[in-house]
Formats: C-alpha cells, structure tokens, sequence
C-alpha cells in the first residue's frame, strides 16, 4: 500500500482538481466521460479508504454533487445508500 503522504496528498490533488475542472467551462473541463469513470469510482472510494483519504473524497463527492445532483446524477442517493449499506455489513 501507499505509504500515507503519498496517499493524503493524491487524495488533496484529487479534491483540488475536481474542484478546479468540473464545474467551470474555462478551466479545461473534463469529458463526458471521465466524469462518468470518476463518479462511478467516488463511491466506491467512499468505503474503502482510509479516513484521512475520505476526508479529500467526500469534499470532492461535495463539490460534483453541487454540480452535478439531481439532474446530470440522479443515481447518486440510491448509489451512496446501497454503498454505505453494504459497508456496514
């Protein structure tokens, strides 16, 4: 495994790009594409990552819900529910 700065910092790098590309159109916005492959990952980082890792991810969940939620991810709810669900167990 990653040794803990490496992964805390990939994880702010993460949150900071997000933050930067996803919602606004000057900032070399990302495709179609990549923002289907990252928001079908996010969840799954959600509940399996350390927590000074999911800190970064959740404020990056935050940032494309803003965004994104409801129309553009109407999946989300159901999504994060069946994932924190099934953590739990």
């Amino acid at each position: 495994a990653a040794a803990f700065g490496v992964r805390q910092a990939a994880a702010v790098y993460f949150k900071n790009a997000v933050k930067l590309r996803w919602g606004d159109p000057d900032e070399r916005p990302l495709h179609a594409a990549d923002k289907a492959q990252i928001k079908d990952g996010l969840l799954v980082l959600m509940v399996t990552v350390p927590t000074y890792v999911r800190r970064q991810v959740s404020e990056a969940l935050a940032i494309i819900s803003s965004h994104d939620f409801p129309d553009q991810w109407p999946t989300l709810l159901p999504a994060l529910v069946e994932r924190l669900m099934a953590a739990a167990k």
